[in-house]
């Protein structure tokens, strides 16, 4: 027989997928990651708005204790598990609905009495409704009756992250930083099409956004390379163009 904290767990591995995770002291929350780490939303604190929006009948396991065929019925009752591919990863596919029973039953067996196993992978794959994380966060609103307040919510925090995000992108690399290590360059449009240029030639040497090359690198390691890479490139290149006009 088993107990609540192994129907809970076996629920947590179904909503794993989709940033779900469900406790009996904070109710059904919904894990938003964002670039600087994640946040939870509580959807419900009612368990049975849990099963309800799982496709499960409540009222079936308000018991404390557990068989492996009750928890054989959530896997396939589930609407969101696509019960043929399920067992996708084996050689041969069961042909019978008993000793596909007999296969889940001993997976659910070895899943639940040895807990630090990895997640149900097929459940984990085929589960998720949307692949637009946006039209899902919509679908979580209206499935809990929250109006648009997460997807507001997110909104909001996204716009924050961004807000700080190219702040702090500013004050490692800007025009004023740029006059102070070569000062040569004055402000005008020349500074702008070095900069410019600086930036075509991170991208396309590091393969990455240039945004992203400043939030991760080091202020003096940006201003190493803006040196080597000016002084190699536009300087030699401004150097030969003057020695042509003389």
């Amino acid at each position: 027989m088993y107990k609540k904290q192994h129907l809970n767990f076996l629920l947590n591995t179904i909503l794993s997928s989709l940033n779900l995770q469900w406790t009996e002291r904070l109710g059904l929350m919904y894990k938003y990651n964002l670039p600087y780490g994640s946040i939870q939303f509580i959807m419900t604190k009612d368990k049975k708005e849990l099963f309800l929006f799982l496709g499960l009948d409540y009222s079936k396991y308000l018991s404390d204790s557990y068989t492996l065929d009750d928890f054989i019925n959530i896997i396939t009752e589930c609407k969101y598990i696509y019960l043929p591919q399920l067992f996708v990863k084996q050689e041969n596919l069961t042909k019978s609905i008993e000793e596909f029973h007999t296969e889940l039953k001993e997976y659910l067996r070895m899943l639940l009495e040895n807990q630090n196993l990895p997640y149900i992978e097929p459940i984990k794959t085929n589960f998720y409704p949307f692949k637009d994380s946006n039209r899902f966060i919509q679908f979580l609103d209206n499935e809990f009756n929250k109006g648009k307040f997460l997807i507001k919510s997110i909104s909001k925090l996204n716009h924050i992250y961004n807000k700080e995000s190219k702040k702090f992108i500013k004050n490692k690399f800007n025009g004023k930083l740029i006059m102070q290590w070569i000062p040569e360059l004055k402000s005008g449009n020349r500074l702008g099409e070095v900069i410019e240029a600086f930036k075509t030639y991170v991208e396309k040497e590091t393969n990455t956004i240039f945004n992203l090359y400043i939030k991760n690198t080091k202020s003096v390691i940006i201003r190493s390379d803006f040196i080597d890479w000016y002084e190699t490139n536009i300087q030699y290149l401004d150097k030969e163009f003057n020695s042509l006009s003389i």
